[in-house]
C-alpha cells in the first residue's frame, strides 16, 4: 500500500537523502520517494502501523507533517547536513 504525506522541513537533496535512510532503516522495502520542491514523500508500507512508525522515525530527524517545532527545525537542519555527508560517500 502506498502511502504519501506532505513533510515540513524538507529543503534540499542532503533532506531527502536522510529522510530516504530513514524510511529504509524502518522499513527496507518502502521504495521511497522524496519530491524536494513540494516535500511530498511516498513509500510503501504493508499497514498504517508501519507508516505511522514511519512517521515517527521521521519527526525525530525533524521532518513532520504537523507545523514544525524549533526544535524540530533544528534537527531537520543537523539531519540535512547529515545527508549532504552521507551522500557523497
Amino acid at each position: 500500500m502506498t502511502h504519501k504525506y506532505h513533510l515540513n522541513n524538507i529543503k534540499c537533496g542532503g533532506c531527502a537523502h536522510s529522510v530516504e535512510q530513514k524510511i529504509l532503516s524502518v522499513y527496507p522495502k518502502a521504495s521511497p520517494k522524496i519530491d524536494v520542491e513540494s516535500g511530498e514523500v511516498s513509500f510503501e508500507a504493508p499497514s498504517q502501523e508501519i507508516a505511522q512508525s514511519i512517521l515517527n522515525a521521521l519527526a525525530k530527524l525533524g521532518y513532520t507533517k504537523y507545523n514544525p517545532t524549533l526544535l524540530q527545525t533544528a534537527k531537520s537542519y543537523v539531519s540535512c547536513m547529515i545527508g549532504k555527508v552521507t551522500k557523497n560517500f
